[in-house]
């Protein structure tokens, strides 16, 4: 469907600019029949995006959703190799898998679906604790909170990034008129030194008049190229400032919540996975903040300036380029979904490795006097190579994704200037040199807008997976309230009268030792 819905999208852009009609006479039928292309892209993008929908829910795999058992659907996989069940830790060849968290479960635990004792889970004093799946919504709404005491700094980094962007914006619309100013003063400057008139020439001035627009153009985008400098620089700091003390703000908070929490926390939750939380996590939750979320709203802007842009300088050629935008879209968002997904387990692996190395090192003596070096040594490199091998398998899929996109962006330059060179040439200057230079400019900035966008989403969604851990444990409330209780000030003076009984049973061995002397 993907192939079929890119072929109809490029036999719509070739037909769109091969279309004439009687435009000079009608100028109303022109607009009415640009929309009705556009109309056309529309429909068939929504075609194949409900297609897709229609087989994707068609043939999804419901699975078995137990809270109280374990937070994500767990699905049965036959023939395994090398698993154990992590409830009994028994060999399994069949299991009830997460493949959120890489978590198994034998067909008899299963059954049983008491993980009273089971480790590595989220649970208080009445139980396990039923913990939600972190949305990309939700992400963000997370996110959006946390940067609330940073509000004034952060308003300040995105009026400075608003501001620059528009002046980026703006800046290849002077880089054509400075190509459209040196055509215009050479011919100016070729038909006074000949005495010559060229047919050609679509200036109004003189040589001189031609050289001082010129200049003046190339003043004005050396001014704006120095002020996206300045505001540029200024924009790092602020949202660096911003992302650094939000990185505090959610350390503190994480420690604040993990010293609240019940007995019961402790005893499920491994040592390694928290500190995995506390350190590592925190800082990939934090991330886009200063390093994705300035690049995501700049883009953004870019994105629609540049659309607007390339429809104002020539909607023909927009047609023809825009035939690859939605299949580009629909590559990075499928690429997008499934890393997600694949980093959510690599964050695990590398958990659940750190619970082992801290355990480890917990207990030394014991490992030294057992000589079991090398089976601690074994279980860390397995979580190693787990994390390994799904990392490698994200960065073959995101090459292949790169590839397509490359090939659609690749097809749709070559299309641009071999259609605008063709027109650029004709003799009625539909479009000029400066108009086309400016129109591809336009296009490219369009188009490192997209790719752009989808790198970040991509590391917003694979930011996603280590915040799912952090603010499960920052919204999680303790089944006993710390808090609850009579204050200390209150509870200072009062007499308080407790009895207490203590039975002592002791039991004395008396060894009596006779010693009988018997005279005949």
């Amino acid at each position: 469907m993907f192939v079929v819905a890119s072929a109809a999208q490029v036999y719509v852009g070739i037909k769109c600019i091969s279309f004439d009609c009687e435009w000079q006479q009608r100028p109303t039928l022109k607009l009415v029949q640009t929309v009705l292309f556009l109309s056309t892209l529309a429909l068939v993008n929504l075609e194949s995006f409900l297609s897709k929908r229609l087989v994707m829910v068609c043939t999804k795999e419901e699975g078995f959703f137990i809270p109280e058992f374990h937070p994500h659907r767990l699905y049965f996989q036959p023939n395994l190799t090398n698993h154990r069940c992590d409830m009994c830790r028994n060999r399994i060849t069949e299991s009830y898998i997460c493949k959120m968290c890489n978590w198994d479960c034998c067909a008899a635990c299963f059954n049983k679906k008491d993980k009273a004792t089971g480790e590595g889970i989220i649970r208080g004093d009445k139980g396990v604790k039923d913990v939600r799946n972190l949305s990309f919504g939700r992400y963000l709404a997370k996110g959006l909170r946390l940067i609330a005491p940073e509000l004034p700094l952060f308003l300040l980094a995105l009026s400075l990034l608003a501001v620059n962007s528009s002046i980026r914006l703006f800046m290849p619309n002077y880089q054509g008129t400075i190509m459209d100013a040196v055509v215009n003063a050479h011919h100016a400057c070729l038909a006074e030194a000949h005495n010559i008139s060229l047919q050609n020439y679509t200036g109004t001035g003189s040589c001189a008049e031609e050289q001082r627009s010129f200049l003046d153009n190339v003043l004005i985008y050396f001014a704006l190229s120095f002020a996206t400098s300045v505001l540029s620089a200024l924009r790092q700091l602020c949202f660096m400032l911003v992302g650094r003390r939000i990185i505090l703000h959610i350390r503190d908070r994480v420690f604040e919540s993990v010293l609240e929490q019940d007995i019961a926390f402790f005893d499920g939750m491994k040592t390694g996975d928290l500190q995995q939380r506390l350190s590592s996590d925190v800082r990939s939750m934090a991330s886009p903040v200063f390093s994705a979320l300035p690049t995501l709203l700049s883009n953004v802007i870019l994105l629609v300036g540049g659309v607007v842009m390339c429809f104002v300088v020539s909607w023909r050629l927009s047609m023809l380029a825009f035939t690859t935008v939605m299949p580009i879209m629909h590559v990075t968002r499928a690429y997008a979904e499934w890393s997600s997904k694949i980093n959510r387990e690599i964050f695990q692996d590398f958990a659940d490795g750190n619970a082992i190395a801290n355990e480890a090192v917990s207990n030394i003596r014991t490992i030294r006097a057992a000589s079991s070096e090398a089976f601690e040594r074994e279980r860390f490199r397995h979580t190693l190579a787990k994390a390994f091998g799904k990392g490698i398998k994200d960065a073959t899929i995101g090459s292949v994704a790169t590839f397509l996109n490359g090939s659609l962006d690749l097809g749709a330059g070559v299309l641009i200037l071999w259609y605008g060179g063709s027109i650029a040439m004709q003799a009625d200057g539909a479009i000029t040199v400066g108009a086309l230079i400016k129109y591809q400019l336009y296009y490219n900035m369009m188009n490192n807008a997209i790719q752009a966008l989808s790198n970040i989403l991509n590391s917003f969604t694979r930011a996603a997976g280590a915040a799912e851990r952090v603010l499960n444990v920052i919204d999680l409330k303790p089944d006993i309230d710390p808090t609850a209780g009579a204050p200390v000030d209150v509870a200072v003076g009062v007499s308080v009268t407790v009895t207490v009984t203590v039975t002592v049973t002791v039991t004395v061995t008396v060894t009596v030792t006779v010693t009988v002397t018997v005279t005949v």
